[in-house]
């Protein structure tokens, strides 16, 4: 296992970690046991970064806004799955945008 994971999967084993978002100048390597089995969802922003188990979701910036909120809402979702709590939500019942 290459030494930069050491640290991460120090990290990811805190539980508090709900989403590892990678892309070209910003990926982890070797993580991906370690988040299937902490049950930490992993997203890549482009097909250089693509890791074994994880969403793509090619970054578009014309559409960076809506992007964003969509990987927060399936941040929760998965918070939701992993925890099996729910996650915090407003009174309005959504979250502003």
């Amino acid at each position: 296992m290459p030494a930069i994971t050491i640290p991460a999967r120090r990290v990811l084993a805190t539980g508090g970690i709900d989403a590892v978002l990678s892309e070209f100048n910003c990926t982890l390597p070797g993580i991906e046991p370690i988040c299937d089995e902490l049950m930490i969802k992993q997203i890549c922003l482009d097909d250089v970064a693509k890791k074994a188990n994880a969403q793509m979701k090619p970054f578009v910036f014309e559409k960076r806004e809506e992007q964003s909120w969509e990987i927060i809402d399936e941040i929760i979702e998965a918070y939701k799955e992993r925890r099996g709590q729910s996650a915090y939500e407003p009174v309005s019942g959504t979250w502003k945008r």
